[in-house]
């Protein structure tokens, strides 16, 4: 899976609080790389994920879904005055598996 939008939902709230992109390596190592940031510590998270076809799309809804969850308000920090789009494909859940 080359391209790819993920969101991490806190299972104690169920407020997604961050989503990101693929773009450069795989979303195991993106997640990998996640838990050792601070903010993922604080709590558990459930991780989904869309598959794309390119850094375009990529781009484009993950400036998408950081607009429409708010997420600016937790963890993201860019793209969220990009705006949402019209077309939004569905989320894939994450199964987690050993390293």
């Amino acid at each position: 899976m080359r391209y790819c939008v993920y969101r991490y939902t806190d299972l104690t709230d169920g407020i997604i609080k961050y989503v990101g992109i693929v773009h450069k390596g795989t979303l195991k190592g993106r997640h990998i790389a996640h838990k050792y940031e601070e903010w993922y510590k604080l709590s558990e998270y459930k991780l989904e994920y869309i598959k794309v076809s390119n850094r375009s799309e990529a781009e484009a809804l993950e400036s998408h879904f950081i607009s429409k969850y708010g997420t600016d308000k937790w963890y993201n920090t860019a793209k969220c005055g990009w705006g949402e789009i019209g077309f939004v494909p569905d989320w894939l859940k994450w199964v987690e598996f050993k390293t």
